[in-house]
């Protein structure tokens, strides 16, 4: 008797073993929400991004808000807080986009979400509000 509750406690002990190391590379399901919320916001500035690029290329000035752009509402506000993205125009090809962020990208594999390489102006952040100088550019 005394060898099945070993046997069975070693079971149980790789199984929480298990579990924890899952938690440990994948991170908590809280940290995955966050890390899934930034991504989304990096995904609505860079549409932003390329919503203000087209608006320069056709009218030679970029929009004096994110109003004036062609792009769903959905894109231009926080997805958990609701809170719009923050732009402004620093100088006739250079605007400034906006975002709180919930965890920090610093530009390697483990501290970002996966797609942080998909534009260099638009990525490496910390947590908290962060702010991205964007030069205008026309689109491809």
């Amino acid at each position: 008797m005394r060898g099945i509750h070993v046997f069975v406690g070693a079971i149980v002990a790789v199984i929480l073993g298990a579990i924890g190391a899952g938690l440990y590379v994948s991170g908590t399901p809280e940290q995955v929400r966050r890390e899934k919320l930034d991504a989304r916001r990096l995904s609505d500035l860079r549409r932003i991004s390329d919503a203000i690029d087209n608006h320069w290329k056709r009218h030679g000035a970029l929009p004096t808000q994110l109003a004036k752009l062609d792009v769903s509402i959905r894109y231009t506000v926080d997805p958990e807080t609701r809170d719009p993205y923050a732009y402004r125009a620093i100088d006739p090809d250079t605007y400034e986009l906006c975002a709180v962020f919930d965890t920090q990208c610093d530009g390697t594999e483990g501290g970002c979400s996966e797609d942080w390489r998909k534009d260099p102006q638009i990525s490496v952040h910390g947590a908290g509000r962060h702010c991205f100088e964007v030069h205008a550019r026309v689109p491809e």
